[in-house]
């Protein structure tokens, strides 16, 4: 089930879904509440490879892991696939 407004369906995000951000010197990870537009802090890594290892461990096999390369006002996030880090 998609989150947020009905012209946000189209979204891959979902609720629960862990997002990483690169935030000044570290990558701050969250998971996205219901309405997919606020996320919880869980914690922050130096480096961005223990982020996302740290992210697919969270996640699960139920959710999926976003990166954002840069926090503001438009973040735009990609879906991590696989086991190696997007460069």
């Amino acid at each position: 089930m998609a989150c947020g407004t009905p012209s946000q369906a189209n979204r891959e995000e979902r609720e629960g879904d862990i997002m990483v951000t690169a935030v000044a010197r570290h990558f701050a990870i969250g998971r996205l509440n219901a309405d997919c537009t606020i996320q919880t802090h869980i914690e922050a890594h130096l480096s961005r490879e223990v982020g996302l290892t740290r992210a697919r461990i969270l996640a699960g096999a139920n959710h999926r892991v976003f990166l954002c390369a840069m926090a503001g006002k438009v973040s735009i996030y990609h879906p991590v696939h696989s086991a190696t880090p997007p460069t």
